[in-house]
């Protein structure tokens, strides 16, 4: 100890260097003027020890910084003896107040330790707990990269298909149109011309002779001259068999 006293009171603990008064007990504890032992007398004690102070000269106010002239007649008039004596419970004092600095360190440090244990196990569970927390992010990371890969590749899948549908509507729509232009071409040929033999068998035309019958799309190939001749024919023979049927119901 370097001489530097200190206040006892285990809350204030502060220097008393540059201080003019400080109270010191008879158990050899001092403190600084807001932390004296104060109260009655009859019922004053320590505040570190407990020791009863209710005696006279139990509790002292020193001044620190005493003057040059109070220091040449302080120990004016004493005895070599008394003089000893007053020298010796002054080291003893500061013995004393060392081995309480001493004692008060390691009581801070052992108090310091223990909170930097405690630290040191709640630093150690944190980790643990945010690197659990870490690991499962990672986890759930992986999982919905996995997702949006397989996503990603299904989205191209239907893209793929719905660029194979669309190639294939538009060759039906080209078909149909072709269709159509044909169909609309060889309808337009079969009734200004009336010679449907360049049309495709495929197509399925209709046309009225005329006389309320309908021809279908093979009788419509036939020139209308063979139609006439055909229908003169059916025309005669009908009448053949009404001749016919007359005279035999005259005989």
């Amino acid at each position: 100890m370097d001489g530097t006293l200190y206040c006892n009171d285990k809350k204030c603990h502060r220097s008393l260097t540059g201080s003019d008064k400080a109270w010191i007990t008879s158990c050899s504890h001092i403190f600084c003027r807001e932390h004296f032992p104060s109260g009655p007398a009859s019922v004053r004690k320590c505040p570190c020890c407990s020791k009863d102070l209710s005696a006279k000269h139990d509790v002292y106010e020193k001044n620190l910084n005493p003057s040059d002239a109070y220091q040449s007649v302080a120990l004016a008039g004493f005895s070599p003896s008394t003089i000893l004596e007053i020298g010796f419970n002054a080291l003893k004092f500061l013995n004393f107040q060392s081995f309480h600095e001493k004692m008060f360190l390691q009581s801070y440090i052992k108090r310091q330790n223990v909170k930097l244990a405690k630290s040191e196990v709640q630093q150690t569970e944190k980790e643990a707990y945010y690197q659990a927390k870490i690991n499962e992010l990672k986890k759930l990371i992986q999982q919905q990269t996995q997702k949006c890969e397989t996503l990603q590749r299904d989205l191209d899948n239907y893209l793929k298909k719905t660029h194979y549908l669309e190639e294939k509507l538009q060759l039906s729509n080209r078909m149909l149109h072709e269709i159509r232009v044909k169909y609309a071409t060889g309808r337009r040929q079969h009734f200004l011309h009336g010679d449907p033999v360049d049309q495709p068998r495929n197509m399925m035309y209709r046309r009225d002779d005329g006389i309320g019958r309908m021809f279908s799309s093979q009788q419509a190939c036939v020139p209308s001259s063979r139609v006439n001749e055909h229908y003169n024919h059916s025309s005669t023979s009908n009448r053949s068999f009404s001749d016919r049927m007359s005279l035999s119901q005259q005989f």
